[in-house]
Formats: C-alpha cells, structure tokens, sequence
C-alpha cells in the first residue's frame, strides 16, 4: 500500500510538470527607467537661460595694486577723530606700478593727485592738530629718501616742511612744530632723533643716546 501511493504521488507531479507547459500568461511589461542625465541636462539649461553674463578684460578688475584711504585711522576724518571731511584721502598707485600717490577724492568724485610724477612713491604723514594743513611724504626731490611735505586742503598746493638727509620717517607733534626720525644702525640696535622744524636750519638731534644694543623706534 505505502509503495502503491509513492507511485501515485511522483505520477501525479511527473504530470503536473508536463501540464504546466500548456499555460498561457501575458508577458510583463516593465517600465523603463527614467534618464537620470537628460534630466539633469534639461535644468541646467533651464538655469543658463535665466541668467545673463557679463564679461570684463582683466584690465578692468586690476586699474591698481591698492586702492583705499590712506591709513586704517581714516583719512577722511580730522585730526581729533571728530570731524567727518567731505573730501576724503586715498592711497592709489597707477595701473599696477606699486608707486603709491596720495589722491584726494572731491565731492563730484573727481580723483586729484598731490603727489604728482612718474616715478614717485608717497605716503600720508596725517593732519596738523588745527586741521589747517596735511602732511606727505614722498620721494620726488631723491629715490631714496622721503621728504616731508605740507599740503593746503584749499587748493592743495604743497610746501617742503623736511629735507630728509637718509633718515626713516617717523612722527610729527600735534602741533606739526617737532618731527621724530628713526636711525637704524643694526637690526638690533636703532636711534631716534628729534627736529624742530619752527628752527631756521632744522636739524635732527639724537634724543637716544646708549651703549650697546637698544632698538628705540618711533610710535604716532
């Protein structure tokens, strides 16, 4: 009886398998995929065309090295830090020459150079106390050093204040009377000297006197 239902049941899978052969099914149908990359292409484009570039030569983004007031104090302001000037102090060179010029902007926003010429480097020496008067230094008269120079903010017309014979320039009283020059001798040892420019012959006078390595140096 047990072998009799072992054949049975491998005869009833053996036919089974054999039907399964007769039956019919629609074929699947599978979507396809969608394209990643065309999409993607499709909204950068959509992006481009609602964006307008400019182009500019280089020349446009480089007139100058530097451009900007003339020192972090500000040089648009008055001495006392209290009066806010219409007219306002920038240090500028041309065209990428590293040869800075003081400049002053008008109110139209023309630009004047008070330091005028091919190969002159200057830079702000600050406000005399009564705002009457400001100071440059530039290297016009001799390439290597800077003179000091006045200069009337009315029509900007400038006066030598100090013939520099090769000293570093240093820091001027509030009253513009006396001037202080930095003399270094080594890299460890340095002088300052003292002018009174209201002197008919200013000359510089050692104010630091020593013995051995001192490195004294002017503060504004």
């Amino acid at each position: 009886m047990w072998k009799f239902m072992m054949g049975a049941s491998a005869l009833a899978l053996s036919a089974a398998c054999v039907n399964t052969s007769d039956i019919v099914t629609d074929p699947v149908v599978a979507d396809a995929p969608p394209v990643v990359e065309e999409t993607v292409v499709t909204e950068v484009e959509a992006v481009m065309e609602k964006v307008a570039f400019e182009t500019y030569s280089a020349e446009a983004f480089f007139p100058a090295t530097s451009f900007g007031l003339a020192n972090g104090g500000g040089y648009g302001w008055s001495s006392d830090d209290r009066q806010v000037l219409g007219r306002i102090i920038v240090s500028a060179d041309q065209g990428g020459n590293e040869l800075n010029h003081i400049n002053v902007v008008e109110l139209d926003g023309t630009l004047v150079d008070v330091t005028p010429g091919d190969e002159v480097k200057a830079f702000f020496g600050g406000w005399r106390g009564d705002n009457e008067v400001f100071y440059v230094w530039h290297n016009g008269r001799d390439s290597a050093s800077f003179d000091l120079y006045s200069v009337d903010p009315a029509d900007y017309s400038t006066t030598m204040v100090f013939e520099n014979p090769g000293f570093q320039p240093g820091a001027l009283s509030d009253s513009g009377r006396y001037l202080a020059l930095d003399k270094p001798r080594t890299s460890a040892d340095s002088d300052v000297y003292v002018v009174d420019l209201s002197a008919d012959s200013p000359e510089p006078v050692l104010v630091t006197a020593h013995e051995g390595n001192v490195a004294h140096a002017t503060n504004d």
